[in-house]
Formats: structure tokens, sequence, C-alpha cells
């Protein structure tokens, strides 16, 4: 479903919202690549008729909302190339970001999102600062060899490419967890549910349990 960020952002200012946050359905969901992630949030969404915000859509909103470059960059990109620059700045007396802004605006950005009704939230770290509102947070991966197998056939790459696209991948969103809200993305710990989908079949399968889940836990 396509998310229409200045319609978003006057609804939410004109307070055309679903009201309190804690009414709404908002799942988070963090995905390792290869794992069957991307596919099991569409045939979630299309379930439980929910908005999906992932990253390019936090960019936009970012972007729409007049963030500063340097937030900006440390949220759409990489957190610590940003963090490098702190020293350098306070050295000459510029202001300075640090993670402790990155993690309030982002915090602000999702809690924002979460308040325009009921949507799935993809990565960024987004079910540690919506940890007290989330219906449910979900974490999704696979073994390195079956991710890398399936990068491989929906990417059409070969073996190399898609270990080194599962790599980077895994490190970036890793680290900007980490450097971000200083917690480890593959800590059980911080998810509701975590599934391996390894020796899944069918995604629909997936989505039918977390469907499943999510009216339990709304009491429908």
């Amino acid at each position: 479903m396509k998310v229409d960020i200045k319609t978003l952002m006057d609804n939410i200012k004109n307070g055309n919202v679903s009201g309190n946050v804690k009414d709404n359905t908002i799942i988070t969901i963090s995905n390792t690549p290869g794992s069957g992630g991307d596919e099991i949030v569409s045939k979630l969404a299309e379930r439980l008729k929910l908005e999906v915000f992932d990253k390019d859509i936090i960019k936009r909103f970012a972007e729409y909302s007049g963030a500063d470059a340097d937030i900006f960059r440390m949220i759409t990109e990489n957190a610590a190339a940003v963090t490098k620059d702190f020293w350098w700045n306070r050295l000459f007396g510029k202001k300075s970001i640090d993670n402790n802004v990155i993690r309030r605006y982002l915090t602000n950005i999702m809690y924002t999102l979460a308040r325009s009704g009921n949507c799935v939230i993809v990565g960024r770290g987004g079910h540690i600062p919506l940890s007290d509102v989330a219906t449910l947070r979900i974490r999704i991966t696979g073994s390195k060899d079956k991710c890398v197998e399936r990068i491989m056939a929906s990417h059409d790459m070969g073996l190399s490419a898609a270990v080194d696209e599962y790599n980077h991948r895994v490190a970036s969103s890793g680290k900007f967890v980490w450097d971000v809200f200083n917690s480890r993305l593959n800590d059980p710990i911080n998810f509701d549910l975590v599934i391996n989908t390894d020796r899944i079949k069918s995604f629909d399968y997936c989505a039918d349990m977390i469907t499943t889940m999510i009216k339990h836990i709304k009491g429908k």
C-alpha cells in the first residue's frame, strides 16, 4: 500500500488520526535478508489491512518534516558515519549531533507513524522505541546458508555476490541498531515472537500464524 507522506503528516497535524496509539494494531518486524520477511510483511498487511512503514517511508517522512541534514543522514544511512563527525564538529564549535539526539528523533517518527493507525513498521530498530505500545514485536530470521540461497534465487545472483549482499545488510542493520539504541539486533528478549523460516514451506503459514496471534492479543 503506497503511503502519501504529505497527506499522512497533514492528517496528524489536523488531529485526523486513530486516537490512542495503544488502540491501534502496531506490528514491528525486524528481518534478516533472505529470510522471507518482505513477503511475510506483504501478506500480513493484506490480511489485516495494515499500512506498511519501511526504511523508505521513514526516509521520506524525515525529509518531508525538514529534518536537520545530519539527523537525516544518520536515520537513513549509517549512524556511525555521522557520529564520526560529532567530535570534529565539537572541535570547531559547530552544532553537534550525537546518538541521543538521533534516538529521540527516530523515536518521535516511530510514534507519529504508529499514531496514524493500524500499521507494520519494518526495520530501523522500531521494536525498541515502540516496545511499550507495539501489539507484537517480531523477528524473522534464518540460517546464513538458507538466506543466501534465497537471495541468489530472488535477485538472480551468483553465490559470491549473494554472500556479500547478505553480509553487508546484516552488518549494516546490526550496527545501526547498536549505534542508535545500544541494543543487539538479534537479542530474542526484545521480541515477542522469533521465527526461523529455514523449514517453512510457505510464507502464507507465517502470515496466518501471526494473524492468529494478533487476534488473540486483541481479543477478537
